[in-house]
């Protein structure tokens, strides 16, 4: 479906802004054929931190025999699930498209048939969101655990006092759990797309969550604290052992500087500084399927 706004409907809806969309509605039904073993394919992949991309049919000439919808589920190990029909040439076309270009958004690309006539395909991208990893479940985690939400991070909040770490306090949350901090990274999969936010009790949490911390792959590690306090932990921390390379990974004192003083106000100050992470850290985040033989997975 398309939508056109010009000048009198925009008028007439109150809209300052006009312009074209259109809009794909694709019909789910119990049926062979309507892809949902695609969706679960999908979420499998998500549930387990793999990375691909669908590419949809959403236009094609007249002559075409693939029907509109058609999809195919390219693996980054170089598994496809699904099939077009218009024939492994435009399936290869598609793959070695995406292994010269990193996608990061959804992408309309037009592609040619076999007989010269062209075809639109819907590229998406399918990863998870990043993971913003709480670790405290005060008064600034509830407000970080709304806006890390409103920002499209996955939430994981963590305390080891079940008072805080509840569904009551943080009903936005994708997980809350409640653990102690000692051993907690035991129990979670950290990769470059979690972002680790320090924010409990105390002092001496605060060093057993950095302690950890410093020592994966996350793509971002903010710890709270005056600029002393963060010395002193520093300081222990290095006399346990820890080399001082890995610390000066931390943003510490985590945020922007806007003079926040509120615990609102420091969660967008943090929220901020991960969103500006995250869009530093996007070229290595795009997927870029891999140049080899594809093998079919029907």
């Amino acid at each position: 479906m398309s939508f056109k706004l010009d000048d009198e409907s925009m008028v007439d809806s109150g809209l300052i802004c006009g312009g074209t969309v259109d809009i794909l509605i694709e019909p789910l039904q119990s049926a062979e054929g309507s892809h949902l073993d695609l969706y679960q394919k999908i979420k499998e992949m998500q549930g387990q931190g793999e990375r691909g991309i669908l590419a949809s049919v959403v236009s094609r000439g007249d002559a075409a025999i693939q029907p509109l919808g058609s999809k195919i589920l390219f693996g980054m190990g170089g598994e496809k699930w699904g099939f077009l029909s218009e024939g492994e040439a435009v399936e290869d076309q598609i793959w070695h498209w995406c292994a010269e270009n990193p996608l990061k958004r959804l992408k309309l690309q037009a592609f040619r048939r076999t007989d010269g006539q062209s075809m639109d395909i819907l590229l998406e991208p399918i990863q998870m969101d990043p993971t913003l990893y709480i670790f405290g479940a005060g008064h600034i985690a509830q407000a970080l655990s709304l806006l890390g939400k409103m920002a499209e991070f996955r939430v994981v909040v963590i305390d080891d006092r079940p008072m805080f770490a509840n569904r009551e306090r943080f009903p936005e949350a994708d997980t809350v759990l409640v653990e102690p901090f000692d051993m907690v990274f035991d129990k979670l999969q950290i990769d470059p797309q979690s972002y680790l936010v320090i924010v409990t009790r105390g002092h001496l949490c605060d060093g057993e969550v950095l302690e950890q911390a410093v020592r994966t792959e996350a793509g971002y590690i903010g710890m709270i604290g005056s600029k002393r306090k963060i010395a002193l932990l520093y300081k222990g921390l290095i006399d346990q052992g820890i080399k001082r390379q890995l610390l000066n990974r931390v943003y510490a004192p985590i945020g922007i500087d806007i003079h926040s003083e509120t615990p609102a106000e420091i969660a967008i100050s943090i929220v901020a500084q991960l969103i500006r992470v995250r869009a530093e850290n996007a070229e290595g985040n795009n997927i870029k399927l891999p140049v080899l033989d594809i093998t079919v997975k029907v």
